[in-house]
């Protein structure tokens, strides 16, 4: 069996390779000592079988790609975000691996997936290992892929989840208080120990998490910190992120986005051309809305070329922001699929659920309905649409760190009793009291009871018609919107509809 690697050039993040061994990204060692480059290569040496490979590579923290060439196996895996995407295929009795869906595709021929087209225009992304081609398949989060060379068998499984399989239960609210400080201070650590003392860029919203990064670094003494925002020069996520850098006293750059930062013509620039092949994969739908923005800030260097974009994905998310009373209440796996299809299928007219997605959740064992719907949002959504999303900076050539999906953060969050985390009650106790309060930028984000109420009562169809009419294009997806747009399509109000629908039409012409 003949084992084809066939790796791109990163633009920020780049493959290190020594004979059979492929990694990018970096590793926290047992000692909490980042291993990246050689470093990363060295600890892979002795790598010969799978049990050397989970202990070295799967139990370890970090943000990475892994693939190795044994004698007898090709052993691949990537994080338990899925950072960055691999991809892997079987033909003419030969295993090929890439980190780029469309090289595979050029070299390939390989038919397009109708069932994965239809999901992939409800949902932003494909589910399971499937991409929109057939027979190209994608690692998942946290999975880890094991190819007999001599038997040409293949084997899959997750080594890490986001299943609730034990509550960690104790007796004092201010214990879990207490333990998700000191949590969120070690994977402060962490990420300070990756930045190494170089430039720091935080995308700065009106919202609380990207906020929570920049209080940290602040209450740490980090000051060669630069934040920015985009938008309407009106919009509340502008007026906030300014307030909140001013009050920290970190340099703040605004992109107001109006025609000029989003030319009618966008969709025929080079790097547009380049980057929206970059970002998808065949597998998710790029990110648009930051797009320009970057673009401006690489383009007029407006910031240093070697700083480290920190975003705040997805603090929320892991807090429980998506759990409402209805999730925690179900008992019942049938209502939990219901749930999920409700709450992912939904930019266009949805699609029957997949009997194999179906089959896939009802064979999941874990007494925790919640916790299920958690693993698929994690899995699917989180990794394939919000983590895919540093795919721009990447592009041009930044490196990024995802704090919050440190792994410690994670395992915290999963055993957090769920009435913690419903509302985010406990995370926002936490930011408000030992961050925001004593730097005073407690400012609350834009909350409406009528959106809320919009979110828990009404059909998706209904709420982007309603949700359009009570918001003003803060983003100005409209000047977004409008060269995407299919002719004859007028129903769609969300962005994302849009780019699915535009992106299948450019790669099946």
């Amino acid at each position: 069996m003949d084992v084809n690697i066939l790796l791109t050039d990163q633009n920020s993040f780049k493959w290190s390779v020594n004979q059979n061994i492929y990694v990018l990204g970096f590793l926290f060692d047992s000692e909490n000592r980042i291993l990246r480059d050689d470093d990363f290569l060295t600890y892979c040496e002795n790598i010969k079988d799978l049990d050397t490979f989970k202990n070295k590579i799967l139990e370890q923290r970090g943000n990475f790609a892994v693939i190795i060439k044994t004698k007898n196996d090709v052993f691949m895996a990537v994080d338990s975000i899925r950072t960055f995407p691999l991809f892997y295929l079987e033909k003419d009795n030969s295993f090929f691996v890439s980190d780029s869906s469309d090289y595979l595709q050029k070299t390939h021929c390989l038919s397009f997936d109708k069932t994965a087209e239809h999901e992939f225009l409800a949902t932003g992304y494909v589910t399971k290992d499937h991409t929109l081609l057939t027979g190209l398949f994608q690692l998942q989060a946290g999975e880890f892929i094991q190819y007999s060379l001599s038997k040409g068998l293949l084997r899959k499984e997750y080594y890490t989840d986001y299943l609730t399989h034990e509550i960690n239960l104790e007796e004092d609210y201010g214990v879990y208080k207490k333990k998700l400080a000191t949590v969120l201070e070690n994977a402060l650590d962490r990420m300070l120990n990756f930045v190494d003392g170089k430039p720091i860029l935080v995308p700065l919203s009106g919202g609380y998490d990207s906020r929570l990064i920049v209080c940290m670094l602040k209450k740490r003494g980090v000051e060669n910190v630069i934040c920015y925002t985009y938008g309407a020069t009106n919009s509340h996520e502008v007026i906030i992120s300014k307030k909140v850098a001013e009050s920290l006293n970190y340099k703040w750059l605004f992109i107001e986005y109006n025609e000029n930062t989003i030319p009618h013509d966008y969709l025929t620039d080079p790097d547009f051309q380049s980057y929206y092949k970059y970002a998808s994969n065949h597998s998710s739908v790029f990110l648009l809305q930051d797009y320009f923005a970057v673009k401006q800030l690489k383009e007029k260097e407006l910031v240093p070329n070697n700083c480290i974009i920190l975003p705040g994905h997805s603090a929320d998310f892991l807090a429980g922001s998506h759990l409402s009373l209805t999730d925690i209440k179900n008992d019942n796996r049938e209502n939990t699929i219901r749930r999920i299809f409700d709450k992912h299928y939904n930019l266009n007219k949805p699609v029957q659920f997949s009997q194999e997605n179906n089959d896939y959740l009802k064979q999941i064992s874990c007494k925790f309905e919640y916790a299920v719907d958690e693993n698929w949002n994690l899995k699917e959504r989180q990794a394939k649409f919000i983590v895919n999303s540093v795919r721009i900076y990447e592009f041009f050539g930044f490196e990024h760190y995802l704090i919050f999906w440190d792994r410690e953060i994670q395992e915290y969050f999963k055993t957090l009793p769920v009435e913690y985390k419903h509302r985010t009650k406990l995370y926002l106790k936490l930011i408000f009291e030992d961050y925001f309060n004593p730097l005073s930028v407690e400012y609350l984000k834009e909350k409406s009871e009528i959106k809320d109420l919009l979110k828990k009562m009404l059909p998706n169809k209904i709420k982007e018609k309603l949700r359009k009419k009570l918001a003003s294009d803060f983003n100005k997806f409209d000047l977004m919107k409008k060269p995407l747009k299919i002719q004859g399509d007028e129903v769609d109000t969300n962005i994302n509809s849009y780019i699915a629908k535009w992106y299948l039409q450019q790669i099946t012409l």
